[in-house]
């Protein structure tokens, strides 16, 4: 069995939980990015045991961070790993004003060892996320919510939000890189960036999108606009070969 297998959530006896995690243990492909001094100021998300994906405009943040990868149980952060940053693979067409491309790759200088704490996500393919996980399955954002100065691990349910209605409410065009989501119920914490979009088919849970920093105005705190990520993979795939 390849300990690093993608999406199985596994009991602490390595058993594959075929369950809905508990509500107070983090995902173990959840990564929060830590500045010189240690602080969180981002999310991100494990694709490989020695790849993160993050925002591109978390990523420009600090010229020097490291990650800590991977939670126990009631949100505590003694399983995480701190594990060095050694290259930042920023997204070509990363637009700063209109945020589109908004996607970055951090590569690590060791690799993740794998266990239940520590297991990178499942990255699915662009049809089976754009018919199957994004539009007919509810999702989970998990990211970190700014708490004073320091962030907290945040878990909000979503559902999909068709692109008409979600120009209307956002005034805003969308790319067909980007989908959003609506929140199951009202929240009023901001998130960092980097949060990121699961959905789980069958026991196994897979990344369809990642967040900017949220919300975007004050005017609107049930619409998530988030990145597409199946639509980056070829790029994805090319950077981690």
């Amino acid at each position: 069995l390849d300990a690093c297998a993608c999406g199985r959530l596994q009991d602490s006896d390595n058993l594959i939980s075929e369950t809905r995690k508990k509500s107070d243990e983090r995902f173990p492909w959840q990564v929060l990015l830590l500045n010189s001094e240690g602080k969180g100021f981002c999310g991100g998300v494990l694709l490989k045991s020695n790849f993160v994906l993050t925002t591109a405009e978390c990523a420009l943040l600090h010229s020097h961070f490291q990650i800590r990868v991977g939670a126990g149980p009631n949100r505590t952060s003694g399983t995480g790993k701190i594990m060095q940053v050694s290259e930042k693979h920023i997204h070509i067409r990363y637009d700063e004003d209109t945020g589109e491309n908004n996607i970055a790759l951090l590569q690590l200088q060791e690799r993740v060892e794998c266990d239940s704490y520590h297991l990178p996500v499942c990255t699915p393919e662009r049809d089976f996320a754009e018919h199957v996980l994004i539009p007919k399955l509810a999702g989970t954002v998990s990211g970190w919510s700014m708490e004073g100065d320091e962030l907290q691990g945040e878990e909000l349910q979503v559902s999909y939000l068709p692109a008409e209605d979600c120009k209307q409410i956002l005034n805003t065009s969308l790319t067909n890189r980007q989908f959003c989501g609506h929140l199951q119920e009202a929240v009023d914490k901001r998130l960092a960036g980097g949060s990121f979009l699961v959905t789980e088919y069958k026991g196994t849970w897979f990344l369809t999108g990642i967040l900017g920093s949220w919300p975007l105005e004050d005017t609107d705190w049930e619409t998530l606009l988030f990145t597409n990520t199946a639509r980056y993979m070829i790029w994805v795939k090319q950077k981690i070969k």
